[in-house]
């Protein structure tokens, strides 16, 4: 890493992805942060917490599943950008099922009940792209 790339403000600390749980909790740092989020439309929103020690939720892929498309994962990336080169200490929670759980959807996509059923296990074996 050169200091030209980091200075271009395109340098990827975590690339695009959504998280494969229900939700994550993440402690926002505004003096270092880095994190954005994209909307339905493609575009890139730097996440700027309004006050110190507030909590960033972001919806994870099962939720997506258990909700039929209701409520949308969230996109997001983290960049180091030369405003926020401090150090930084991650430590986020993520909201998992037990992996022997039987998960039967909350609503299908035309917003009736869900009938289809899997174990957490088979869809974190599906998800888990790290």
């Amino acid at each position: 890493l050169t200091q030209a790339d980091f200075e271009s403000g395109h340098v990827v600390r975590s690339p695009e992805h959504t998280d494969w749980g229900c939700v994550t909790v993440l402690l926002a740092d505004p003096d270092v942060s880095g994190l954005e989020v994209c909307d339905k439309d493609g575009q890139w929103t730097p996440l700027q917490p309004v006050k110190r020690n507030s909590l960033v939720v972001n919806l994870g892929e099962l939720l997506q599943w258990w909700t039929g498309g209701q409520w949308l994962a969230t996109p997001h990336r983290v960049l180091a950008r030369p405003e926020n080169a401090g150090e930084r200490l991650s430590c986020p929670y993520f909201g998992l099922v037990n992996r022997e759980v039987i998960l039967r959807p909350l609503l299908s996509d035309n917003g009736a009940e869900g009938e289809s059923s899997i174990t957490a296990g088979e869809f974190f074996q599906n998800h888990e792209k790290y």
